[in-house]
């Protein structure tokens, strides 16, 4: 059934020069989402009811504590008679010396008389009418934007009002007079005036109360209206998030074929109403609240405002979308998931729930959430990725069918610090490039590196990456063999090859002027800090000995190399260590020449060694460093030596490392007998034998 709507109790002429004035714009945003999900709940359900409505029973923010304390009730007011003198004897007779409405005021009242007060040179003439006596000053900076209403009802003179952006300037032979806002007399058919004026927080309004025929008893009366007490004066939101500072609705009127909330708690009515208009980006779900408010609210969406046909005729009434009556904390109101069209204008309505003239201060929260969040995708790296030097990113950057807005792609270290820019852009990617990223002049460490698309909606979504800056090898070393040293057997390699982006790395050889030739496996993909480099070690003796390089490279996953190289020498030939003469068993008297080899390539040392006779351990007899080829190897005097069986030891020492355990070495063992075996000769054995 079609429900009839309420009219403004003014007049439908009054109504409408109320209500087309111009407003100004909504008052900023608070910061969001912080303060606006702090009373904000989407999926909360209905209070419980309580058993009688008590309007403003709900916790107060503090946002709206601090507004109840400033606002109050209705003021009423007599301005104490204070201020520089003028020549009538009365304070405010000239526009300089005008009283001051305070900026916060909701009503606020003056009683004076105006007998005797006079006109000032250069004094502002109202518009409206000729010939003004008995003029009076008022003035007025309001703290929020809105519509005032100046009247002198109850005064018992014929007045003239009119406001002005200023005092009127003497200038070389004339007046500079303000610019006019507003000017009225003799309103509604009566002797007294009234005007309405659109204001802007901050701005300075100065009103002039004038009589025709001079002064008399002036009652001044202002009434603070909000700026969207119109569905017609809608306050538009700005974006997709607002929450604006408290809004008074004491004085809020009902409008002119204002729609009826079909949800009101016993159909009894509301009051109070003011009007916000949403024009969503894209399709997507409004979520609304009045949490926080001072007073007990009802809230409805709407898809337009109601609209008048003619004086007896029904209204048209707007389609509605969504209405409540308690579902937000405590008496507040609140919908959640309310599905809305792109570029379609909505009406959003919060009323007093009362049909008796009330309001309070009104804590609106809004939020707009998109049908499609956008696609942020880094399809080119992977989490614990290594990059270095110009690293080239893909990715996905798109919003589908949603208005598209913007991308950009930067990086921060993770230990904190500021984002910095790689590349941005307004024209979505599909699965491409993204941008280069230039990590040369970087410290080498972890960073985030993030992709964030915004499309029209006011969505944003973003895809994060951790990664690692790395431009070198970190560890690599050859710890076994040690460089320039000569080897054999089957030589062990061990040493570091690490890095926190390791790879791999390779162990390889070549003679000199020849090519590398991998040990072991071509590569190893396993870390190794001070440990075989090559599990089954390096077996020299598949290889001619001669001089070796020996060359340990790793590289990291992006590409960073190093590789140490050392020369060493493979010599798997034995020591050559013989005695010639004396010969086995020989009978040595006197001096006795040893002659023999003692002989290596990589020669360290050889000795020469007897034990035997009452002797337990071995004697050196000679030693060298160098080698001796079928030559002398020692000149022994065994005269004073007891007759007995001795042992001489040829020990040749090389330089080759074998196995990795210890020197290369020959031992020859030559059995002798110092003395006769028979009957004594007077004559010595030829010492070669």
């Amino acid at each position: 059934m079609t429900r009839l709507t309420r009219l403004h109790p003014l007049s439908v002429a009054l109504l409408a020069a109320l209500h087309t004035a111009g407003v100004g714009t909504a008052a900023p945003q608070d910061p969001f989402p912080d303060q606006l999900w702090s009373t904000f709940t989407p999926t909360g359900q209905a209070d419980a009811r309580p058993p009688a409505k008590n309007p403003g029973s709900g916790p107060l923010t503090p946002k709206a504590a601090a507004l109840r304390r400033t606002l109050g009730a209705t003021q009423a007011i007599p301005p104490s008679l204070v201020g520089t003198a003028s020549l009538s004897g009365i304070p405010n007779d000239n526009c300089g010396q005008a009283w001051e409405i305070p900026g916060d005021a909701v009503t606020w009242t003056a009683v004076q008389s105006t007998v005797g007060a006079l006109g000032e040179a250069c004094g502002a003439q109202p518009s409206c009418v000729a010939g003004t006596l008995a003029s009076v000053w008022f003035e007025y900076t309001p703290d929020a934007d809105g519509v005032v209403e100046f009247s002198t009802f109850g005064s018992n003179y014929d007045t003239v009002l009119a406001v002005f952006d200023g005092c009127g300037t003497p200038i070389l032979f004339g007046c500079n007079d303000p610019e006019e806002l507003a000017c009225n007399d003799n309103a509604s058919f009566n002797v007294q005036s009234q005007v309405f004026v659109s204001v802007v927080a901050g701005v300075q309004y100065k009103v002039l109360v004038a009589g025709k025929s001079g002064g008399g008893n002036l009652n001044f009366n202002f009434i603070y209206y909000p700026p969207n007490d119109a569905c017609v004066n809608a306050m538009p939101i700005p974006g997709t998030a607002f929450d604006p500072p408290l809004l008074n609705t004491d004085n809020a009127q009902i409008d002119l074929c204002e729609a009826d909330e079909p949800c009101e708690f016993n159909d009894l009515g509301v009051s109070n109403s003011v009007y916000y208009s949403f024009v969503p980006p894209c399709d997507g779900s409004l979520y609304v609240n009045t949490n926080g408010s001072t007073y007990d609210t009802v809230l409805s969406v709407w898809d337009g405002c109601g609209e008048f046909v003619a004086v007896g005729a029904d209204c048209i009434v707007p389609g509605l979308l969504a209405c409540d009556d308690d579902a937000g904390m405590g008496t507040a109101s609140q919908v959640t998931d309310v599905p809305v069209s792109g570029l379609q204008t909505y009406i959003i309505k919060v009323a007093d729930y009362n049909p008796s003239p009330g309001g309070g201060a009104l804590d609106f929260n809004f939020i707009f959430v998109g049908a499609n969040e956008p696609t942020a995708e880094l399809t080119s790296l992977d989490n614990f990725d290594c990059v270095s030097g110009a690293v080239l990113v893909d990715g996905a950057a798109e919003t589908g069918q949603e208005p598209f807005v913007s991308w950009s792609l930067d990086y921060q270290p993770v230990d904190g610090g500021p984002w910095t820019e790689i590349r941005s852009d307004d024209e979505a990617v599909t699965g491409g490039f993204l941008g280069s990223w230039a990590t040369d002049g970087l410290p080498e460490e972890y960073y985030f590196l993030r992709l964030t698309v915004t499309n029209g909606c006011g969505q944003s979504a973003t895809d994060v990456r951790v990664v690692r800056v790395d431009r070198q090898f970190d560890r690599l070393e050859l710890e076994s063999p040690f460089a320039n040293t000569v080897i054999g057997g089957l030589v062990p390699i061990v040493g570091t090859a690490n890095d926190l982006c390791f790879e791999s790395y390779e162990v390889a050889f070549r003679p000199q002027g020849g090519s590398f030739e991998p040990i072991g496996s071509p590569s190893y993909t396993d870390p190794v800090i001070s440990g075989k480099l090559v599990p089954s070690g390096w077996d020299t003796s598949t290889v001619p000995d001669g001089p070796y390089e020996l060359r340990l490279s790793g590289v990291d996953s992006p590409g960073n190399m190093d590789a140490q190289t050392i020369s060493l020498t493979v010599d798997n030939l034995p020591p050559v260590a013989e005695i010639v003469s004396p010969e086995p068993c020989d009978e040595l008297l006197g001096m006795v020449t040893i002659q023999g080899t003692a002989a290596d390539a990589n020669l360290d040392r050889w000795v020469l060694q007897v034990t035997g006779g009452s002797q337990s351990t071995w004697t050196t007899i000679a030693s060298g460093t160098s080698s001796v080829m079928n030559g002398v190897l020692a000149n022994w005097n065994v005269t004073s030596l007891e007759h007995c069986s001795y042992c001489l030891r040829l020990l040749v020492y090389g330089e080759s490392v074998i196995d990795g355990n210890g020197q290369a070495v020959t031992e020859f063992l030559r059995t002798v007998r110092v003395g006769r075996c028979g009957p004594e000769r007077t004559t010595p054995p030829n010492p070669g034998g």
